[in-house]
């Protein structure tokens, strides 16, 4: 007899009496790519709609929510020496593309450390 229960994301399995609980766990960096645009999307919210700190402390909560900024910068002067129309453009997409792979990686280590954790306390 099977049971699946969407609800709860586990699914029951009875073999001769005896019942197993599998819980459906899906990829580790399935769920990091989703945590990483998640936190990508709350850091853009923000920098860009609430500025904390005031026209002073902008530039940190920029670069402490957006690290992707120091390496965009660099980028974008060295594409503005060979073809100076797309500065903005590298800009952009790389301190958008360097930021979500850090919050990938962050968050694929804590899952990672998490799933680690609980395997070895045997829960």
């Amino acid at each position: 007899m099977s049971c699946v229960s969407p609800c709860l994301g586990y699914a029951e399995t009875s073999v001769r009496g005896t019942l197993f609980f599998v819980i459906a766990r899906s990829a580790a960096w399935k769920c990091a790519c989703v945590v990483a645009f998640a936190l990508l999307g709350v850091a853009v919210f923000v920098v860009f709609v609430i500025h904390p700190g005031g026209f002073e402390g902008q530039i940190g909560w920029f670069l402490d929510l957006l690290p992707g900024a120091i390496v965009g910068e660099i980028l974008a002067d060295t594409a503005s020496k060979i073809v100076p129309r797309v500065e903005r453009i590298v800009y952009w997409c790389s301190i958008l593309s360097v930021s979500l792979l850090w919050y990938f990686a962050l968050s694929y280590a804590a899952i990672k450390a998490y799933r680690f954790v609980i395997r070895s306390l045997g829960r």
